[in-house]
């Protein structure tokens, strides 16, 4: 499974991508939107991981412009709760029994 994780905090991004790596999931990351929509425009990921808040074009926004394009992977938005802890926010396109993020491809 490839997954692509927006963040634009470093600190968090690279636990994330460190913590999905290590769970054998292939991980590409994107400090803002306009990156991540370039990558998502190349490579087709089964899962986007993004924060709401990012420094360049807010979460929302690039769900809109996925949407838009139909881009089939399940997204999942981090709302912030505090420094440390996320809330998670599912749009899943097509939700399958493939399209499970919890163990390995």
């Amino acid at each position: 499974m490839r997954i692509l994780v927006v963040e634009g905090d470093k600190e968090s991004r690279v636990f994330l991508q460190r913590g999905l790596t290590g769970e054998g999931f292939a991980v590409d990351v994107a400090e803002g939107g306009h990156a991540a929509l370039d990558l998502a425009r190349r490579v087709s990921y089964d899962a986007i991981l993004l924060n709401t808040r990012l420094p360049d074009l807010p979460g929302l926004s690039l769900v809109s412009l996925l949407r838009k394009e139909r881009y089939p992977a399940v997204i999942i938005l981090l709302k912030p709760t505090n420094k440390k802890n996320w809330k998670p926010l599912i749009w899943a396109p097509r939700i399958s029994s493939s399209s499970r993020l919890c163990g390995r491809s």
